[in-house]
C-alpha cells in the first residue's frame, strides 16, 4: 500500500488563543501573583473618630468617653481624636496587586513595613505597645489639664535606668528620687527634660534628690547632642501622681498616644467654668507630656481627611508635623499647628470668636528656621 506525501499518519491537535485570550490569561496570572505574594509594605487609611465628649458603644451598649469625678461631660460641640486604620502586618501581609488601590487615592498612603513595626515584632506585641502608650498619654493629659486649670498635682519623679556612659552615668543611681533641678522643684518629667533641653552647651545643671531617704545635690554636665542642638544626661525617668479627681476614659480599643492633647481639652472643657468650645467641632492630634507640650504624631494626612469627614471647623496639629502637612489639603476646615496646650485652647477660643489665628503660615516660618542654607 503506497500512501501520498499529502496524507496523514494519525492526528495531531493543536489550541491556537488570540491575542485576546492571551492577554486574559496574563493578567490573571498577574492578579494571582500579585494576591498571593507578600508585600513589605503596608497601607494607612483614614480611621474612625471619635468625640471624646460624647459616648461610644462597647458590647451594644452606651457608654462615655471620659467621666470626671462619676459624670459624663456635657457639651454641644465636638472635640474629636483621630485614627488611622493600617492594613497589613507582619501576621497578615499585603499583597502586591492590593497596594495598587492606594497609589491613586491621595487619601491613603504607603509605608514600608519596618516604618510601622520593628524587627521581630508581632501585631499582639505592637497592640499590647500601642495599649500601654494609650494609658501613659491619658494620665499626662489628666495632669497637663489640671495644671492648666490651676489645680495641684503631686508628681514623684524616680530614676528608673541610666544609659551606659552618658553625662549621668556614676553619679545618678536607679531609685534616686528627683526633687529639683537647677533649685527649682520637679513637677513632672516634662520639667526635668524641659529644662536639660534648654541647659547652654557646657554648662551644668544640678539635680537634687532624695537617695536612701536622705536629700543630695549633683552636678552634671550634658551630654551635648548636635543633630538636636540639646543636652542629653541618660536619666530614664518614671512618674507616680497624686491626683484627687477621678477621671476615666473608656476607650481600651483605640491605641498610642496621639489623643492626649484632645484628652487634655476635653478635661478643660468639661471642668472649666467658662467652657471655651460652644457649638463647635473641633478635631485635633497630638501627644502631650505632663508639662503641656504638644508633640508629633504619625499619619498626619489620614488623620486630616477623617476630620473633613467628621465635618471638622478647625484642625488642630502639633508643630512638629510641619514637616508632613501634604500637598493636597482638605479646604472646609482652618488647620492651626499648635506647640502648647495653653496655645489649643487659645486656637479654640478665637475660632469661636471669630478672632484669626496663626495657620499653615506658621509651618512654612518653621521650616524655613530649619532648612539648610545654600
Amino acid at each position: 500500500m503506497t500512501l501520498n506525501s499529502n496524507q496523514e499518519v494519525g492526528s495531531r491537535s493543536r489550541i491556537r488563543l488570540s491575542p485576546l485570550a492571551i492577554g486574559v490569561l496574563a493578567a490573571l496570572v498577574i492578579i494571582i501573583v500579585g494576591t498571593l505574594i507578600p508585600s513589605p509594605y503596608i497601607i494607612e487609611k483614614p480611621g474612625p473618630v471619635v468625640n471624646t465628649l460624647g459616648e461610644i458603644t462597647l458590647d451594644g451598649k452606651d457608654q462615655p468617653i471620659i467621666t470626671i469625678d462619676g459624670e459624663a461631660p456635657e457639651a454641644e460641640g465636638q472635640l474629636n481624636l483621630l485614627t488611622v486604620s493600617i492594613v497589613g502586618s507582619p501576621d497578615n501581609k499585603v499583597g502586591w496587586f492590593e497596594l495598587l488601590p492606594a497609589l491613586f487615592d491621595h487619601r491613603q498612603q504607603i509605608l514600608p513595613m519596618s516604618d510601622m513595626f520593628s524587627e521581630g515584632e508581632s501585631s499582639k506585641d505592637r497592640e499590647a505597645a500601642n495599649k500601654a502608650m494609650m494609658q501613659s498619654s491619658q494620665q499626662a493629659a489628666v495632669v497637663s489639664a489640671l495644671h492648666a486649670l490651676g489645680e495641684e498635682v503631686e508628681a514623684t519623679v524616680t530614676v528608673e535606668d541610666i544609659v551606659q556612659d552618658s553625662a549621668a552615668d556614676g553619679l545618678v543611681k536607679t531609685g534616686d528620687v528627683i526633687t529639683t533641678i537647677d533649685g527649682e522643684p520637679v513637677t513632672g518629667t516634662a520639667s526635668v527634660k524641659q529644662r536639660v533641653i534648654e541647659a547652654p552647651k557646657g554648662a551644668e545643671i544640678e539635680l537634687g534628690v532624695i537617695r536612701d531617704g536622705k536629700p543630695l545635690n549633683i552636678a552634671i554636665t550634658p551630654d551635648w547632642n548636635e543633630a538636636a542642638g540639646a543636652g542629653l544626661i541618660g536619666v530614664i525617668m518614671g512618674v507616680a501622681y497624686d491626683i484627687d479627681r477621678d477621671i476615666s476614659f473608656d476607650v481600651d480599643r483605640i491605641g498610642g498616644p496621639s489623643a492626649g492633647m484632645i484628652f487634655s481639652l476635653a478635661i478643660i472643657e468639661s471642668l472649666s467654668d467658662e467652657p471655651f468650645l460652644g457649638d463647635l467641632t473641633v478635631s485635633g492630634t497630638g501627644t502631650i507630656d505632663d508639662g503641656g507640650n504638644v508633640g508629633a504624631i504619625g499619619g498626619l494626612p489620614q488623620k486630616m481627611w477623617a476630620a473633613e469627614d467628621a465635618g471638622t471647623e478647625l484642625f488642630l496639629m502639633p508643630v512638629g508635623n510641619c514637616a508632613d502637612v501634604p500637598a493636597k489639603l482638605p479646604d472646609t476646615m482652618d488647620v492651626v499647628p499648635v506647640a502648647t496646650l495653653g496655645e489649643a485652647t487659645t486656637a479654640i477660643r478665637n475660632h469661636r470668636n471669630g478672632q484669626e489665628n496663626q495657620g499653615l503660615e506658621r509651618c512654612r516660618a518653621e521650616l524655613a528656621q530649619v532648612a539648610p542654607v545654600g
